[in-house]
């Protein structure tokens, strides 16, 4: 019989050296002491992606995800630099390119806000202080 301490020893050892069953012959712990499954990613089987889940709809849901957190990064770093644009001008004192970047930066706000990006009182916030520091110019 073996003791708690040999099966811990028999778990770590089975964990860094390969075992059947992942791709590849490999598996990862994680800090939680388990082994990451790689599975194929559905989209492209040559491309393995890291998971915990089994069923082909969590694996999906998981690409999924990561296609939106991408676009929202992008759409997220594109408002951002909008606005350092519109606060560039009002620091300048260039009224006609303020009003020009708030009216791009506002668009550009309300349509992250309408697909789910921005909450809709983020973006309405950050609209008012950059109208509000457009207006203050005159």
């Amino acid at each position: 019989m073996t003791s708690g301490r040999d099966k811990t020893n028999i778990l770590s050892y089975v964990r860094k050296t390969s075992v059947s069953g992942f791709a590849n012959n490999s598996c990862t712990p994680t800090a939680y002491g388990s082994a990451v499954k790689r599975g194929r990613d559905l989209r492209n089987p040559k491309r393995e992606v890291e998971t915990l889940a089994n069923i082909k709809s969590a694996k999906k849901r998981i690409l999924v995800i990561e296609t939106k957190t991408l676009r929202n990064k992008m759409i997220k770093s594109e408002l951002k630099t909008l606005i350092k644009k519109v606060n560039a001008a009002v620091a300048a004192g260039d009224k006609n390119l303020a009003n020009e970047s708030l009216k791009t930066a506002v668009k550009a706000l309300d349509q992250a806000a309408a697909k789910g990006t921005l909450h809709k009182n983020t973006a309405a916030h950050k609209v008012s202080q950059l109208t509000k520091a457009v207006n203050a110019m005159a």
